[in-house]
């Protein structure tokens, strides 16, 4: 998919008519010249990298710099020591990333209690029944002992997205309660040190937290939460429960409305659907940390003329690329806006639906699909390719 996400951007710049940026026009011999020269130089050097062109003139910074296919190679080589060269346009920027704590970061367990004895051994039980997310916090204002959830892996996903973004937080969490939780989060200051930005407003606004849209990156689990023209820069992120069944306000199916907001948030649509497949199976991390690396690169290869908006809604649209959708169902009652919800996750994907089943590439069934391994899949299938682009 990589490839295709490259040569899709290739072709849109070149429709573009920007004559900036120089297509691949030099011998691989050179190319490889060039980039031999920077592997072997030394780094943190006065003057430049400096390459002597056909011209019998004086040195210039080689204009292969600006080569994509020369770009493409020498940051996949050289991608975490560029920035030590003195050479502005090898510069390598980081992006924004701002990730909404209370729906991305932790979960508060419903068990409270001013007893510490009685936390410590409710910790215990959970730590035994699921895994070893679980830690108190207490808060002096009520003199109150809380249980919360720090999600799983979270500090290597962190500390992974620092090498690429400067991070963000962003809660409506008041101070007195706050400080508690970031102890929790980020104990050491690693990682959102003088980057939590406070929000009550129903939209929030990547403006009014004085980011810009082209380098920043949202991580939410509601695409909602954002006014419409932040929304394309939203990576959704599926919502972390450590132990749904142990938390009553999951049991009703209605409660999980919101969490299909997401995508049928533009066709204005409700569904309600199976809880199970909008909650993070520990494995939605990695596929996020693959999104970040990949919009880094191409901003790398496009030299900045393009925003992580469009960079991210042509990742998305390689996913399904090419393949048509036949949808099978039953007589459900709420088939129709399933159907409805399911098109816009095939559309936004780059797919196709189609009515005729022979045709299809993919036939979307949640009751035959073992009937033709590899074409009959379940809707979690398609909504999985959402969350993960995979």
């Amino acid at each position: 998919m990589q490839k295709h996400f490259i040569m899709d951007l290739q072709n849109n710049y070149s429709r573009s008519g920007n004559s900036n940026f120089l297509t691949s026009n030099y011998s691989e011999l050179g190319l490889e010249a060039s980039q031999e020269s920077l592997i072997v130089h030394p780094q943190n050097s006065t003057p430049p990298i400096q390459i002597p062109l056909t011209s019998s003139s004086a040195c210039h910074v080689d204009p292969r710099f600006k080569d994509k296919v020369w770009r493409e190679n020498i940051y996949e080589i050289k991608q975490n020591d560029l920035n030590s060269y003195n050479i502005p346009s090898l510069k390598t920027k980081k992006l924004n990333i701002i990730i909404d704590l209370e729906s991305m970061i932790y979960k508060i367990h419903p068990k409270v209690s001013h007893n510490q004895e009685t936390i410590q051994a409710e910790i215990k039980r959970l730590r035994n029944q699921y895994h070893q997310c679980f830690k108190s916090i207490y808060f002096s204002a009520g003199s109150v002992y809380y249980i919360i959830a720090i999600r799983h892996n979270l500090d290597s996903f962190l500390r992974s997205l620092n090498q690429k973004a400067i991070l963000h937080l962003i809660t409506k969490i008041s101070d007195n309660y706050l400080h508690e939780i970031l102890k929790a989060v980020d104990p050491y200051w690693n990682y959102f040190q003088g980057r939590v930005h406070h929000s009550k407003s129903a939209e929030r606004s990547l403006s009014e937290l004085g980011l810009e849209s082209n380098d920043t990156l949202i991580i939410d689990t509601n695409i909602g939460h954002w006014r419409m023209e932040d929304q394309g820069n939203v990576i959704q992120s599926m919502k972390y429960i450590p132990c749904p069944q142990e938390h009553s306000e999951y049991e009703n199916s209605s409660k999980y409305q919101e969490l299909v907001k997401s995508y049928t948030y533009f066709k204005g649509l409700t569904v309600v659907d199976e809880k199970k497949l909008f909650i993070d199976k520990e494995d939605q991390f990695p596929c996020i940390l693959k999104i970040v690396s990949k919009i880094h690169k191409a901003r790398f290869l496009w030299f900045y003329t393009k925003g992580v908006s469009e960079l991210f809604q042509i990742l998305k649209s390689q996913v399904l690329k090419g393949k048509s959708i036949f949808f099978l169902c039953g007589n459900e009652e709420a088939i129709d806006v399933k159907i409805e919800v399911y098109r816009a996750i095939v559309e936004s994907l780059g797919g196709t639906v189609i009515g005729s089943s022979c045709e299809a590439d993919y036939i979307i069934s949640d009751e035959n699909a073992s009937t033709i391994p590899g074409k009959f899949k379940k809707s979690e299938w398609l909504i999985s390719k959402f969350f993960k682009l995979i």
